[in-house]
């Protein structure tokens, strides 16, 4: 039997999933950030590729401080731009950066930085 953190991220994740696929219009990619697991285990690697592996919609993973690369890479094998060799991952998406506030539980269009700052960190005016 899964304990109870485990159980509800399971309900939680396959809500998410729910949702998201029945958006119309559908989402061209999903970007997934961390904590993508609580304790970065494997096993909980190997339940979120069971529940991602059912998505429709692309999914892009970026690892949060509760998960562990190794395991991380080693079961979600298929997502080949994690990085392999220890370095920090960083993302451009179509030449724009994403902040945390461009991502929200309701849908809206974002491009580029919501944040005062750009992603070289200058001030927008």
């Amino acid at each position: 039997m899964r304990c109870p953190s485990i159980r509800r991220f399971v309900a939680n994740l396959a809500r998410a999933i729910s949702y998201i696929e029945a958006m119309r219009p559908k989402p061209d990619l999903v970007v997934a950030t961390g904590d993508l697991t609580d304790n970065g285990l494997p096993d909980e690697y190997r339940l979120l590729r069971e529940l991602l592996d059912g998505f429709e919609i692309p999914v892009r993973l970026i690892p949060g401080n509760h998960d562990e690369i190794e395991p991380l890479v080693e079961v979600l094998d298929d997502h080949s731009y994690l990085p392999r060799d220890g370095v920090p991952l960083q993302y451009v998406i179509d030449g724009t950066c994403v902040s945390s506030r461009s991502i929200r539980r309701d849908p809206v269009t974002t491009r580029g930085c919501s944040t005062e700052t750009d992603c070289a960190g200058s001030t927008r005016r």
